[in-house]
């Protein structure tokens, strides 16, 4: 055995190496967050760690995947309010939200992602809460009170995930209640910018061993972190402004739990989620670009960041000052949801329903000038219904075969309505009205509904006690119908001014709206992979995993061929290899993947013909790039003495464009491009106003896929000390991750740098483990970089940032 363990160890040491420089990923500190909640002294070797990525627990040892599993321990000692905070732990992973959208979910995995907020995108990272999928963005960052484990699934995963898990799989699961315990916590956090969040936990068993409730409520409240600059006009401040703060939050989230086990087969869970939010409209910093509108009136142009690719320098600005004229304007959200998750166990196996249903509504105003003046904005009204049910089976039939099968169904609808104002001329407009009959705003309404249905399963089958053979696939069918849309100005609806934009009324004048528009799509995604047990502390593994995301429309265009026109699924092979392994009596652990990623036809926009369009052109998206994603993560974790655990974690991802041919710069008077770009296809003609101009499309291959790091390393520990009549936990880590593009185009002021983070908590708990306070800190060192950045025409562009240092203490009690 220990020649064995040696080879092994030289082998592992070998990838290691290999991956020393490329390498890592951490499910690391919630070693200590998976020990028995009365033991706060880590001891011994590494904990096991009980996931449920294949939908069967299971040792994460035994899981032939690269997955993180973060514990509730971890996200309590750590201060994580949402699966935002999770974006420094896992390597090849970006968990950001939408820069305008702060309560939106901007999801990357190995360089492969959607920063969206529209109800009719896919996304390319797929979501689960409770094993209910969700189905958008908006629902993605979900609060964390009550979490029992976070999993992230790097990767493809549509065998057992389905659709858009195209890069990856996010899966929440929160407690369920206690069957023979009375018990309750609460738990408050005061932090600066105002942030004060209060959770409350209670836990009733109803008929002991029968029936129990479970209910967790969280409250939110946050000042933002914009200041005002005050500046109300050329040289002029408004002293009354400035220094106010931009963005204020406030939330209430409650999930009502309630658990029936009438006999030893069945576990039923029926669980309920409502959220309402009551903020304040949201806003955006502002970079007026060269030659704008609002730079020739004399508005002064910010640049905090500058770009250093071109030689721009920043300009010293604080890039947390911006301005606002919607104050008093709401950002408000419900959503309500109910969920039974339904599991009978019989002697050949557990079958488990999970059935949701989903109701959203929300008004929401944004700022999108980043000024004191009133010169860009919109409003949004949205509706949302989804209906989901999912019939799994699981079952270890013999010492030779498990089993996963499933059957799973998705039907939603959503209503969009939006008002977009625009003033850039002087005098500007004191207020933006809906009711002023002078202001002709943009008007925007699409609706879309999607039905889905699928059936998976994958078989694993051990030729010996050692090696087992992967079959799995999943049969995909989806139609999206009744897209319907117009994109006009409203003075052209018929409408009148009090209408109840929240109807979603239409058009009186039917001229303008497009649709309704209808495509169905079919998928087969297959894996195949050979699982090897070298023995009880090793295992290595490799397969073959095929994945896709959702074709659909331009639901939001303004040009009548682009709404009807359909963009194809997107489709991916992934290829990896890894190993799984512990050594010195658990002391070390080291899980090592290599991977291999092929994409094909992704969707991406280009300029094309219309004759609906008076320059002769618009810009859809169409299935246009093809791009590679390789590289190696690593989990790497040490228990060297007892109570002290280490953790490093690298990764290293290489991705690619291997294809991007298209017209993004409109039609020209001439073949030659004027971005000097190699042609790469045919040149269309396009002939408007008796002038003949030219469609060239050009290789693009050269840009950076979005939220791509080719580094992104952590390493951290977690230090328990005894201390008279408790425990001192100390837990700090170091985040390093390279540049990235956070727009498509790569476009000036696109550019992050490297960022360095350095996040840092101190715990203290009494032996009789009634209360805990923890004091902590992210982003210790206050580096700020663009998050995200948005040109709006040629007068200016709108960014958010990334989250300055943020600091707190947390204090709970249990009774």
């Amino acid at each position: 055995m220990k020649t064995i363990r040696m080879k092994h160890l030289g082998l592992s040491t070998a990838l290691c190496s290999a991956g020393a420089l490329l390498v890592a990923a951490p499910a690391a500190a919630q070693e200590a967050a998976q020990a028995p909640a009365q033991d706060s002294v880590t001891v011994g070797g590494l904990d096991e760690i009980v996931v449920t990525a294949q939908r069967r627990a299971q040792n994460l040892q035994d899981v032939p995947l690269s997955i993180v599993a973060v514990g509730a321990d971890t996200l309590s000692r750590t201060g994580v309010a949402t699966i935002e905070a999770l974006n420094t732990l896992i390597p090849n992973a970006v968990i950001e939200h939408v820069g305008l959208f702060p309560g939106v979910a901007s999801l990357s995995i190995r360089g492969v992602g959607v920063s969206g907020i529209e109800s009719f995108a896919d996304p390319q990272v797929a979501v689960y809460i409770n094993g209910i999928f969700q189905a958008r963005n908006v629902n993605a960052l979900s609060s964390t009170v009550d979490v029992s484990s976070i999993e992230v699934l790097r990767g493809p995963q549509g065998t057992l995930y389905g659709r858009n898990a195209f890069s990856g799989a996010i899966s929440l699961r929160t407690n369920r209640p206690d069957l023979n315990e009375t018990s309750g916590s609460a738990m408050a956090t005061i932090g600066n910018y105002g942030k004060i969040d209060v959770d409350v936990v209670g836990n009733v068993p109803i008929v002991e061993g029968k029936v129990a409730a479970r209910l967790a409520v969280r409250s939110h409240n946050f000042d933002g972190f914009w200041k005002n600059h005050g500046i109300v006009a050329p040289s002029v401040v408004d002293s009354t402004l400035e220094g106010k703060s931009i963005g204020k939050e406030q939330s209430l989230y409650v999930r009502p739990t309630l658990r029936l086990t009438p006999n030893d087969a069945w576990d039923i869970n029926i669980i309920g989620e409502i959220m309402r939010e009551r903020s304040e409209a949201y806003s955006a910093g502002q970079i007026v670009l060269p030659g704008s509108t609002l730079s020739s009136l004399g508005f002064p142009g910010f640049n905090p960041f500058g770009d250093k690719r071109f030689g721009i320098s920043s300009d010293g600005t604080n890039p947390l000052r911006a301005g606002t004229n919607f104050s008093g304007k709401p950002t408000d959200n419900d959503q309500w949801n109910i969920t039974t998750d339904a599991a009978y166990t019989t002697d050949l196996g557990t079958f488990r329903a999970l059935v949701n249903y989903n109701r959203a509504t929300s008004e929401i105003w944004t700022d999108t000038d980043g000024t004191n003046i009133n010169s860009y904005s919109t409003v949004r009204w949205e509706t949302y219904r989804a209906f989901s049910g999912e019939l799994q089976f699981a079952s270890d039939f013999s010492d030779s075969i498990n089993v996963v099968a499933g059957l799973f169904y998705l039907w939603d609808h959503y209503n969009t309505s939006q008002l977009s104002f625009t003033d850039f001329t002087a005098p500007f407009v004191s207020e933006f009205s809906i009711a002023d009959t002078t202001q002709n705003p943009g008007y925007v309404n699409n609706t879309g509904k999607r039905k889905t249905w699928s059936a998976y399963a994958q078989v694993e089958y051990n030729f010996t006690p050692e090696l087992a053979l992967v079959l799995g696939g999943r049969y995909s069918y989806e139609k999206k119908y009744g897209y319907r849309g117009t994109n006009s100005t409203f003075n052209t609806t018929g409408l009148a001014r009090d209408i109840d934009f929240s109807d979603h009324i239409w058009p009186t004048n039917t001229a303008i709206i497009f649709g309704p528009a209808k495509k169905a799509w079919e998928s087969f995604s297959p894996r195949v992979g050979v699982n090897y047990k070298a023995n009880d502390d090793v295992m290595l593994f490799g397969f073959w995993q095929r994945a896709f995301k959702s074709g659909g429309f331009n639901a939001n265009s303004s040009d009548q061929t682009a709404f009807m026109t359909p963009y194809g699924q997107e489709r991916v092979d992934n290829y990896e290899v890894g190993i799984k392994s512990d050594w010195f009596d658990r002391r070390l652990r080291l899980n090592v993947n290599a991977f291999y990623s092929k994409f094909d036809g992704l969707q991406r926009s280009l300029v094309t013909p219309t004759p609906s369009s008076p320059n002769g052109v618009t810009t859809v998206n169409q299935n246009l790039a093809d791009m590679k994603s390789y590289g190696i993560e690593a989990e790497i974790s040490a228990r060297p003495v007892d109570q002290l655990t280490l953790y490093a974690n690298i990764g290293w991802n290489k991705a690619s464009y291997t294809s991007y041919c298209a017209d993004l710069d409109g039609a020209e008077t001439t073949t030659t491009p004027a971005n000097g770009r190699a042609v790469c296809g045919p040149i269309t003609t396009v002939t408007s106003g008796g002038v003949d101009r030219y469609l060239v499309p050009t290789d693009f291959s050269d840009l950076k896929p979005m939220r791509a790091p080719r580094w992104d390393l952590t390493a951290g520990f977690t230090k328990d000390f005894t201390a008279g009549s408790g425990t001192i936990s100390v837990n700090g880590s170091v985040n390093y991750r390279s540049s990235v593009f956070v727009q498509l185009l790569n476009v000036p002021y696109s550019y992050r740098p490297a960022m360095t983070l350095v996040d840092a908590s101190i715990r203290w708990t009494p032996d009789s483990d009634a209360y805990e306070v923890t004091l902590w800190g992210k982003n210790l060192t206050n580096q700020i970089e663009i998050l995200n950045y948005l040109p709006v025409g040629n007068f200016f562009a709108d960014y958010h940032v990334t989250n300055p240092r943020t600091y707190g203490v947390t204090v709970g009690v249990k009774f």
